[in-house]
C-alpha cells in the first residue's frame, strides 16, 4: 500500500495487483482467528493475570532488578533462538490458544516447533549427565 501511495496512478495498479494476486494465492488458515477468540474470552471471563516478573520492565517502581525477582532471559541468546520461561500469567500457565492447522505451512511449523522442544529436552538431559 505504501509503494502505492508514493507511485500514484497509473503506476500504483502494479503493486496493488501483485498485493492483490499475492493474498488471493496465499495458504488460508483460521487458527490464529480461533487462538485470538480463544485469548479473548479468557480476557472477558476475567482469567486475567500480573505478567511474569521477568517481562516487567524493570525500572518502573526504581527497585534493583536482584531485588525484583527479574531474570529474563534473552531467547536470541540461545540455541535456535528458544528460551524456556514463563510468558503467560500464573493463572493461564499451560493454556494453549494456538493450534496448529491442516496445511503446509503450519504444518512445517508445527514440525519446527516440535524438533525445537525435543532439542530443548534432548539438552536437559545431557545436561543432566
Amino acid at each position: 500500500m505504501d509503494s502505492a501511495l508514493q507511485l500514484g496512478l497509473p503506476e500504483a495498479r502494479i503493486p496493488l495487483a501483485q498485493a492483490v494476486v499475492t493474498m488471493a494465492t496465499a495458504p488460508k488458515s483460521n487458527s490464529s482467528y480461533m487462538a485470538i477468540n480463544r485469548a479473548m474470552a479468557d480476557v472477558r471471563a476475567g482469567k486475567v493475570g500480573d505478567f511474569p516478573r521477568c517481562l516487567q520492565n524493570k525500572h518502573f517502581d526504581g527497585a534493583e532488578v536482584e531485588n525484583k525477582g527479574q531474570f529474563y532471559q534473552y531467547p536470541h541468546d540461545y540455541p535456535n533462538h528458544y528460551v524456556e520461561q514463563q510468558y503467560l500469567p500464573d493463572v493461564l500457565v499451560g493454556t494453549v490458544y494456538y493450534q496448529f492447522g491442516e496445511n503446509k505451512n503450519e504444518d512445517a511449523a508445527r514440525k519446527y516447533r516440535e524438533k525445537l522442544l525435543a532439542d530443548v529436552a534432548a539438552r536437559k538431559q545431557t545436561d543432566k549427565i
